[in-house]
């Protein structure tokens, strides 16, 4: 019997686990981060928490004769990659990453790439009214811009108000164009600031702003390690990995 750890907390790697759930020849566990209060359920045996860097993935890899790693993480948890690449090459497991390819602009899409938060924050004018969905780590930058107005989008309730000028909107993905062409009208955003984190579910969001005519300010992405292996679909992990089975 092989073992496989997903690195999880996407839709991919919810599908690919769905997908390994209750085959014979692998025992999959999939971890999450535990940024999200209440989960999904994933199909598979879970553990929720960090591993104390790369030398404390590899404890757990070692540890438990994990055979397989695939790091099925956010397009923007970078760390974490990294961290994947190191325990693997330290005890030997087979690594895959699992990433989405990011997007590009569409037609009538008015994209101001920058390469960080705290450069999209600043390219914000005076004035602005920012709809963001950058998650809680993105916070300060926009609480320490008082001279504009930030709608920062969170699945877990907030513990607390918005500490500066704006506002939490509660809300867990997917979203159809219908239901963020509200939520930027209710808000009366000016400016949609995003993470290129890539796939067809989270591009409403930006369908919704080109029909709006607002600009999108977009984070891009650091590449992967180099040398490891990257796949981009869901189908192309599983077959990864039924090849090694």
């Amino acid at each position: 019997m092989k073992r496989l750890l997903l690195l999880g907390g996407t839709a991919q790697a919810r599908a690919l686990a769905a997908r390994l759930a209750g085959n014979p020849d692998l025992t999959v566990t999939l971890s999450l981060a535990g940024r999200t209060a209440q989960p999904l359920d994933q199909g598979v045996p879970t553990r929720v928490g960090g591993f104390g860097g790369a030398a404390g993935l590899a404890e757990y890899l070692a540890a438990t004769d994990t055979d397989f790693l695939i790091d099925a993480t956010h397009p923007y948890a970078q760390q974490m990659s990294r961290h994947a690449d190191q325990a693997a090459h330290d005890t030997g497991a087979a690594c895959l990453h699992l990433s989405r390819p990011p997007w590009g602009p569409a037609a009538g899409e008015n994209w101001i790439e920058v390469p960080d938060i705290d450069t999209a924050v600043a390219a914000l004018p005076p004035g602005a009214r920012a709809f963001t969905a950058t998650g809680r780590g993105s916070l300060a930058a926009f609480a320490r811009r008082t001279d504009i107005y930030t709608c920062l989008r969170v699945i877990d309730p907030p513990a607390g108000p918005f500490p500066g000028h704006g506002e939490f909107i509660v809300g867990r993905p997917p979203f159809t164009v219908e239901a963020e062409l509200q939520a930027l009208r209710r808000t009366r955003a000016t400016h949609l600031v995003i993470k290129n984190a890539g796939g067809d579910a989270g591009r409403t969001k930006l369908t919704a702003a080109a029909q709006l005519g607002l600009p999108i300010i977009i984070v891009a992405r650091t590449p992967l390690p180099e040398g490891g292996e990257v796949v981009e679909t869901v189908d192309a992990a599983f077959n990864w990995l039924a090849a090694r089975l």
